[in-house]
């Protein structure tokens, strides 16, 4: 029953729109970049994985010159055009 369901919300993102951030939902992004690195303050995320359930992630953002245009955090990197949500881990 589950594998059933794992093939319809599979197909269900197949048929979706690809995700892109509008302007203003980039310049929060920025924002939170900007100031979990200056301030230290844990940030979490989800990443698309294309079929799958999103990936979360959590940590301190440990560079504001992404290489190769991935996000760096205190828990691992990860594909900046990927990234679906970010917030504040303190709810802010």
């Amino acid at each position: 029953m589950a594998a059933e369901q794992l093939k319809v919300d599979n197909e269900k993102r197949q048929k979706e729109a690809p995700l892109y951030l509008d302007e203003q939902a980039l310049e929060k992004m920025q924002r939170i970049v900007m100031e979990s690195y200056h301030e230290q303050k844990e940030v979490e995320l989800q990443i698309n994985t294309f079929r799958l359930l999103y990936i979360e992630g959590c940590g301190i953002v440990k560079s504001l010159n992404p290489e190769g245009g991935r996000l760096y955090l205190t828990d691992g990197s990860y594909c900046i055009k990927d990234i679906v949500t970010i917030k504040f881990a303190d709810g802010n």
